[in-house]
């Protein structure tokens, strides 16, 4: 705080004062010494801090677009994978290396695992049923064929007195009968009707030569569901004169064969009897 010091007497007075104190001297013309001291200096206005906006991080459209090319290499191709394993590679760094602004590693990582396994476990896994279902058209084939061939031993037989043909001319009979029958296309492409498509000759069929020459009416014939009149395999004459001569393995352990009455069974090779080519 300032002060009045009396010129006459020395005395302190209020700066305010006008007459000193002491001896009544005039101290209106005298100016107030010292240096006042200064308030304190308020502290400045707390103002409530906005909070700091924070980028959401983007998805990585290479990640999106190697997950999305894993699971086309499921349906196009193995060039698809690669691509979509090269993407998923190049996003997988990215998202590695950009300090949380980029997002999406799940997917890069599952289109990697797409394009690498797919390509090359779907293969695997398809091979079985595309090749039993190779195995399943294949049979149908070969038992359509002994189907065709059946009826037109039947036709010889029904114009022959009902007797079955000679077991040394029935391949040759049964060509000229279905030539001779063109409007009835029974054997039309001779050559493809006995190629069974999964032997390499050219005739995958023998015939059952104990039904040589068999009159349907013999006394023999006790069940004509029972006797086997053609079977795979067959001897260099394509007969079946005995039971190795059937070749019971063809179709996967099990073969095709048309019996008298003319009825296509597949039968398993470990059902066959050695008395399935005997009539007597």
């Amino acid at each position: 705080m300032a002060i009045k010091t009396c010129p006459s007497c020395g005395g302190e007075n209020h700066e305010n004062a006008t007459v000193c104190l002491r001896c009544n001297a005039d101290l209106s013309s005298v100016p107030p010494s010292g240096v006042p001291t200064a308030p304190p200096t308020p502290p400045p206005p707390m103002f409530p801090q906005s909070p700091q906006m924070v980028a959401e991080p983007q998805t990585n459209g290479m990640a999106t677009a190697s997950l999305v090319l894993g699971i086309a290499s499921l349906i196009f191709s193995f060039l698809t994978g690669i691509v979509g394993l090269i993407l998923g590679i190049i996003a997988a760094v990215q998202i590695n290396s950009s300090g949380g602004r980029q997002k999406g590693m799940g997917m890069a990582i599952s289109g990697i695992c797409l394009s690498v396994f797919l390509p090359l476990v779907l293969p695997a896994v398809l091979f079985p049923v595309f090749s039993k279902g190779h195995v399943r058209s294949t049979t149908q084939q070969c038992q359509n064929n002994q189907r065709q061939i059946a009826i037109a031993i039947s036709m010889y037989t029904q114009e022959h007195d009902e007797v079955l043909p000679d077991a040394t001319t029935v391949w040759t009979t049964i060509k000229l009968t279905s030539s001779q029958r063109s409007n009835t296309a029974l054997l039309q492409g001779y050559s493809s009707v006995l190629r069974c498509p999964d032997s390499k000759r050219a005739n995958g069929y023998g015939f059952n030569k104990e039904a040589s020459k068999l009159a349907l009416g013999d006394t023999r014939i006790t069940d004509p569901t029972i006797i086997l009149l053609t079977a795979d395999g067959g001897d260099s004459q394509n007969l079946l004169t005995q039971i190795g001569d059937i070749d019971i393995n063809r179709h996967k352990k099990m073969f095709v064969s048309s019996f008298l009455d003319g009825h296509i069974e597949l039968i398993q090779a470990s059902k066959v009897s050695p008395q399935v080519l005997n009539i007597r």
